[in-house]
């Protein structure tokens, strides 16, 4: 999938709800630097996104970006935020809405660096626009809450490197209806992606 000249790789193929044939490839350069692939196969349900979601230190909370910002943006709610460079941290992307629930992406994103307090950590990029989010929150901890005083930090930070994600619908009021475009069809999806370090 990658040119290789020594390091290592790990192969990681798995299964999910709405997807198949999942496989990523993580191989691990002799410089340190991780170039990340994934082949998944939508099935006959619609799914959410295809990407991959990593654990990281809470210490690497800085995140800056060049992409649509600075507020939260989707597929089909994007148009009112600008793409360009902006900064924030993990705790000020995510909204917290009334009932807790998956928020604080952001899409057509080119690169992304995440550091601590020191400068020090890592910088994401792809050959074409993908989504991520920076969160305190895990979805499994999103999921589990029904009000915002129940959400507990779940002690790390969970990141999210998507090749894209459906869209959340919801401009009829009283309605979660998702127009056609934005929806992830049954299907072939790959991308890929690369991580080094900064210091």
């Amino acid at each position: 999938m990658f040119p290789f000249g020594g390091g290592a790789i790990v192969n990681v193929r798995r299964s999910c709800p709405f997807g198949a044939d999942i496989e990523t490839d993580f191989i691990i350069e002799p410089d340190g630097s991780v170039n990340v692939g994934q082949n998944m196969r939508g099935l006959l349900l619609p799914m959410l996104k295809a990407g991959v979601r990593l654990g990281i230190k809470p210490e690497f909370h800085n995140v800056s970006w060049y992409g649509r910002g600075p507020h939260e943006a989707y597929c089909d709610r994007k148009t009112g935020q600008r793409i360009g460079k902006h900064s924030s941290t993990a705790e000020k992307l995510s909204h917290m809405y009334m009932r807790p629930q998956e928020n604080g992406n952001r899409t057509d994103v080119r690169s992304v660096e995440i550091t601590n307090d020191a400068g020090r950590g890592f910088r994401i990029e792809a050959d074409k626009p993908f989504d991520f989010n920076l969160s305190e929150y895990s979805m499994e901890t999103l999921e589990k809450a029904k009000h915002i005083f129940e959400l507990k930090k779940d002690g790390f930070l969970s990141l999210s490197i998507d090749k894209c994600q459906r869209g959340v619908g919801g401009d009829m009021p009283g309605s979660a209806f998702l127009h056609e475009p934005y929806k992830l069809k049954p299907g072939n999806y790959s991308y890929t992606f690369r991580i080094t370090g900064v210091k």
